[in-house]
């Protein structure tokens, strides 16, 4: 998380340059959309540049658990996984020691679970 956030700073930096240059109104709220999309786009599609740094995955749990698919979740379950991971913040951590897959609670909720290459 750590990386993805410093890559979102640098990139809302550029993202509010070029927007400027153009003349471009609501740069904040242009900014702001860009910042909430780029973790569920790129785990959609398939990995943020933090995860892919730390050599970790997001993929659909019941694809890995019934067909040993490793497959990404789809755009919906990784927009409700991050909504959820923003609104329950730390809490969601608690619940990795009471799984076998060490899931946190958002991870139960977008149906998904993190895999290490």
């Amino acid at each position: 998380m750590l990386i993805d956030s410093i890559v979102i700073i640098i990139l809302m930096f550029f993202a509010s340059q070029i927007l400027e240059f153009f003349n471009v109104e609501s740069t904040k709220v242009r900014v702001l959309i860009f910042v909430f999309m780029y973790e569920p786009i790129l785990v959609s599609c398939n990995r943020t540049i933090g995860q892919k740094i730390m050599k970790i995955r997001v993929r659909n749990y019941s694809k890995i658990v019934n067909s040993g698919d490793e497959v990404n979740i789809n755009f919906f379950f990784s927009i409700l996984r991050y909504i959820t991971k923003l609104l329950l913040g730390w809490i969601s951590l608690i619940t990795i020691h009471y799984d076998n897959h060490s899931r946190a609670m958002h991870y139960y909720i977008s149906k998904s679970v993190m895999t290490i290459e």
